[in-house]
């Protein structure tokens, strides 16, 4: 069986559940090997502005015709991922969760990023 991707880009937030990394990894199982794994996900960076924006965000989700958005930690979202090769996320960075807008650049940014951008992330991963 040829390898194929995985994209996880704007679902998993959206399964509130405990278990997403066991769901994640029955999914994983059934990939063949040398597959991919690409998520996105709504992301609390732990920090005390940040966090707070974060569950703030995640209440207007939950009461909005949405109805459903869960901001997970760093370790939450690499638990997604375990076992897997993580891909660096730029030519001289280290493998792990980056915030999306950060993810291999194209050069410099020319403005910072908000406290919205600062609260997604998202990791890249393949099956060994």
């Amino acid at each position: 069986m040829r390898p194929l991707a995985l994209l996880q880009a704007g679902t998993l937030h959206h399964y509130t559940a405990d278990n997403g990394a066991d769901l994640m990894r029955e999914y994983i199982e059934a990939l063949p090997s040398g597959s991919f794994v690409v998520i996105a996900h709504f992301f609390d960076p732990e920090t005390p502005g940040l966090s707070l924006l974060a569950r703030n965000m995640e209440e207007l989700f939950i009461h909005s015709p949405m109805g459903s958005g869960r901001f997970r930690t760093a370790s939450e979202i690499l638990a997604f991922v375990e076992g897997l090769k993580i891909v660096p996320p730029g030519p001289s960075e280290k493998p792990g969760l980056e915030l999306c807008d950060q993810w291999w650049p194209d050069g410099p940014k020319l403005t910072p990023l908000n406290e919205v951008e600062q609260c997604i992330a998202g990791v890249v991963a393949s099956k060994p």
